[in-house]
């Protein structure tokens, strides 16, 4: 079975965001911000939009690791991690697991047009669409343990390229092994993603 026959991909739909992670986006500070009645409908409203705009598609890998040590980690298939954060999180792991998700691109448009006549609204639907992705992958890594604890296993925390020293071009390796061109996710020459809300994060799975 080649690589990319054993990508799985998940849509997920009613995910509910933290909306304290989607407030500390927008710089809200709690006990701290002080917001009118106004203000927090125009919050409430912006966020709900925000979500509702998102079409979250995953997908996964999970690929055993065949060498690990002095800052790194090579997986099946040549795929080659560096580094030590990661390596310190995914102690003990005998696989690691390649993640995606993507909020979609009618968010991002709308998003845009928002901005052109009303930027503050689009700010916090920002917010909520890049919380929503992470949203998604919270639900893919939660479905993965579904599985794992079968086998006695579970995921580790996660870790995105470009966070601490896991380079952002390791975005490229996870994008070609994921091939995730069937949920609307592209890469460019920055190792952006594209729609812009879209994330990658990898995981370990360790023995319970």
């Amino acid at each position: 079975v080649e690589m990319k026959d054993r990508v799985h991909y998940l849509n997920f739909e009613n995910l509910k965001p933290d909306k304290n992670g989607i407030l500390a986006r927008l710089s809200y500070r709690k006990g701290v911000t002080q917001t009118t009645p106004e203000q927090e409908k125009f919050l409430e409203d912006g966020i709900k939009k925000g979500i509702a705009l998102c079409e979250v598609k995953t997908a996964y890998l999970r690929l055993k690791i065949e060498e690990s040590g002095a800052g790194s980690v090579r997986a099946e298939g040549g795929i080659e991690f560096k580094s030590e954060k990661l390596m310190r999180t995914i102690s003990g792991a005998d696989e690691i697991i390649l993640m995606a998700s993507t909020a979609g691109q009618k968010a991002v448009t709308a998003r845009d047009e928002m901005l052109k006549n009303e930027p503050a609204a689009a700010v916090v639907v920002d917010a909520a669409v890049s919380e929503t992705a992470d949203a998604g992958l919270d639900e893919l890594q939660s479905y993965i343990d579904k599985i794992l604890i079968r086998e006695g296993k579970k995921t580790t925390k996660r870790f995105s390229p470009g966070y601490g020293d896991l380079k952002l071009e390791m975005q490229k390796r996870i994008f070609d092994a994921l091939e995730p061109g069937s949920i609307g996710i592209s890469i460019n020459e920055s190792f952006m993603l594209e729609p812009e809300k879209s994330v990658f994060a990898v995981c370990g799975a360790v023995n319970i």
